[in-house]
């Protein structure tokens, strides 16, 4: 549940006594656009907790904002964080620079067990249990952008009637939660599966499994703090809708200017190579995968065509995005170095890019969708595809107040951001 009512993001005022202050299990979501200054409120913040000892969890999406994060603390803090207790998160084995599940994962744990001040990104962060939750309490949590809190595993109909079957797992029919049953079991043949399922809050909706980040986590905190813009779209506020969490908005900024602005500032192509039908679907990840060789060549050429003659910008200044499992598919002559992940947040490594190209329809997954419905929480897509595309934009050059080119040939996903701009 939210309360409506808005703050200002005073940081003496949020910090003031903060000790006596202190809400248990209170969630405050500091609701602004991009580049409004919600991070450096938030480095501020946490220099002024370092003042009066009051131990803090920084969460972003990557590892170079850990980084950027670090530097900036290092520089205010009087007794600056250690950077081994940063780095300690950043682990990698030894030699071949293979991603460590579990040396990252419990240097975490053991930096939680003593106490010290942590940056992580959200992908570790996702790792915790209901157990790690009692290791929280005496911690401020500030994650930067929406966590995702739904994890997927879909999984053959077959395959889950033999782990059925062979009494593997069990369901509650009331809930459909799932438990792993036999705990002994080594073969690796449902390995993978299984261990999704030993996770807390695993649920089964017709053939995926899904997860969901434990509340209990959130719920230890001394306080909350979420970055983030358009948070109603978020699959996180669902999430909290589900749980029953209070929360409240922080904002103070003047968004109609803000857009009159980003509106002056970019240049949204309406030209013959777009969408020529009205259909809600085309560009979506279903209809991009299944088209022939020669639709992509079609689509390819119009990109190239756009970067080329409407924009004139070489391949060192244009940037595109496809949904990541075809992406080699769409890639085509003079823009694809430029790719950016179609979710990508939290990061200005892109901002010199002074023309984008968004080759996508965005859709949840069908078992995210059901997954709620069934709680009775139905979920507005086109607030949360918008929410989505903005982010993806604001990585470009409007970030830094630039003119910016900007192609998006599906007509749903376009009119979903001119209506924003004209609000």
């Amino acid at each position: 549940m939210k309360n409506s009512e808005l703050h200002s993001f005073s940081v003496k005022e949020q910090t003031k006594d903060i000790k006596s202050k202190l809400e248990p299990n209170k969630i405050l979501i500091y609701d602004a656009i991009m580049g409004s200054g919600k991070t450096t409120s938030a480095i501020e913040r946490m220099r002024l907790y370092s003042t009066i000892g009051q131990k803090f969890i920084f969460v972003t999406p990557f590892l170079e904002e850990i980084n950027r994060v670090q530097d900036k603390l290092d520089s205010i803090i009087e007794t600056p964080v250690s950077k081994h207790e940063f780095d300690i998160l950043n682990v990698y084995s030894s030699g071949t620079k293979k991603y460590s599940y579990k040396n990252k994962r419990d240097s975490y744990i053991d930096l939680l067990s003593q106490n010290k001040n942590i940056a992580t990104t959200h992908s570790l962060f996702g790792s915790l249990s209901v157990g790690d939750a009692s290791l929280f309490k005496d911690y401020i949590l500030i994650i930067d952008e929406a966590i995702n809190p739904i994890t997927l595993f879909e999984f053959g109909a077959r395959d889950i009637e033999i782990l059925f079957n062979e009494q593997l797992i069990s369901k509650d029919v009331r809930t459909n939660k799932i438990n792993v049953t036999d705990r002994q079991y080594k073969d690796n043949s449902f390995k993978e599966v299984l261990n999704f399922c030993r996770q807390d809050n695993v649920y089964l909706n017709n053939n995926t499994f899904i997860s969901h980040f434990p509340i209990e986590i959130m719920n230890a905190c001394k306080q909350v703090e979420i970055l983030t813009y358009l948070f109603d779209s978020s699959l996180m506020a669902y999430y909290f809708k589900l749980k029953g969490c209070n929360y409240s908005f922080l904002t103070k900024l003047d968004e109609k200017s803000i857009k009159v602005k980003i509106k002056n500032n970019l240049n949204i192509y309406e030209g013959s190579r777009n969408q020529n039908k009205r259909s809600k679907t085309a560009f979506s990840k279903n209809n991009l995968t299944k088209k022939s060789k020669q639709e992509r060549k079609k689509i390819k050429d119009k990109i190239s065509y756009v970067f080329r003659y409407e924009f004139r910008t070489g391949s060192n200044h244009s940037a595109f995005t496809t949904f990541k499992e075809i992406k080699s598919k769409y890639a085509g002559k003079g823009y694809t170095k430029g790719f950016i992940p179609i979710n990508a947040r939290a990061t200005n490594e892109f901002s010199h890019k002074k023309s984008m190209a968004y080759i996508g329809n965005r859709y949840l997954n069908p078992a995210i969708l059901s997954f709620f419905k069934e709680k009775g929480i139905k979920i507005n897509q086109d607030y949360w595809a918008l929410s989505e595309l903005i982010q993806w934009i604001w990585r470009g050059c409007i970030r830094n107040d630039e003119k910016m080119n900007l192609y998006i040939p599906s007509n749903r996903m376009r009119n979903l951001l001119i209506s924003w701009l004209n609000d």
